[in-house]
């Protein structure tokens, strides 16, 4: 694929990515205000596919920052990931293998901007009740892994009820209570998951370019191998013929190929050059025993 066909590729694969991204974000019609979303009630019974769900749907895209951060997110990661492919003089930035990689680094960052963000929150209201003694401690809980949000906020109110049974029990004065934090529904809310799925649009031609050359140049492997594989079966054919001339009878000068000059073993690899060499010997011993 030549540089321009590859331009073209990848303009046309950024319009069609931002569209689908567009499209499932509601297909809002004002970046400003959001306007009129054609798609989002289509869109939203989508939630209701298990496994979908944790992805879809999107915010409304109500301000302009959600329109730019899926191209932010695509150039920045189609530069930085062929920058590392020339600068190190490499190619494992757009293999498959890199793909859990970036999504693996982009999820912890968004973990990492959660917890940081709510645990400021909860230190600002974390406060002594004054002459009752009870001190109320929170702290965020993020739920990450759970099968469901429902199943967290299960979970979350089952530890915080039991902190208040210790506490009426008067086994202690600290009432230790979580605050829920949806990850998977945090992220689908946030600009940044835009950002992120351009980011995994940008990979995705230099992925493709790669398979392409490795799948273009086994070809071209296959075919050199069979060219040579007929050169040597034509030049065998030669010697033959020579052979049949002469009466049956040549001498090995007649039959040995020269290895270093004939054009026709310049072309072939070294293991041709081989099996080449294993034939005149095996003439060689023939013509000795006769």
């Amino acid at each position: 694929m030549s540089e321009k066909q590859f331009l073209i590729f990848l303009i046309a694969w950024l319009i069609i990515s931002y569209a689908i991204l567009w499209i499932l974000g509601g297909a809002c019609s004002n970046p400003f205000s959001g306007g009129t979303c054609a798609s989002a009630a289509a869109v939203a019974s989508l939630s209701a596919i298990p496994i979908i769900g944790l992805f879809l749907p999107f915010a409304s895209w109500g301000s302009v920052m959600y329109f730019l951060a899926p191209i932010a997110g695509f150039i920045l990661s189609y530069f930085l990931i062929k920058w590392y492919n020339e600068n190190f003089e490499t190619e494992e930035a757009s293999s498959i293998w890199f793909l859990p990689l970036i999504i693996i680094v982009l999820l912890v960052a968004h973990g990492m901007t959660l917890a940081w963000y709510y645990q400021e929150a909860v230190n600002s209201t974390n406060a002594n009740s004054g002459g009752t003694g009870l001190v109320i401690g929170l702290n965020p809980f993020l739920c990450a892994f759970e099968p469901s949000s429902q199943s967290c906020s299960a979970s979350i109110d089952l530890m915080n009820s039991e902190y208040v049974a210790q506490y009426q029990a008067g086994k202690t004065n600290y009432v230790f209570q979580y605050m829920k934090i949806d990850f998977w529904g945090k992220l689908r809310g946030s600009m940044f998951y835009l950002f992120m799925l351009g980011a995994l649009a940008g990979w995705l031609p230099l992925f493709l370019r790669r398979v392409y050359e490795n799948m273009d140049n086994d070809e071209d492997d296959k075919e050199s191998k069979h060219d040579a594989h007929h050169k040597h079966s034509d030049h065998h054919k030669h010697q033959e013929n020579a052979s049949s001339h002469h009466g049956g009878k040549f001498s090995v000068s007649d039959s040995k190929p020269d290895l270093e000059k004939d054009a026709v073993f310049e072309e072939v690899d070294p293991e041709m050059k081989e099996m080449a060499a294993d034939v005149y010997e095996e003439e060689k011993t023939l013509v000795e025993k006769n």
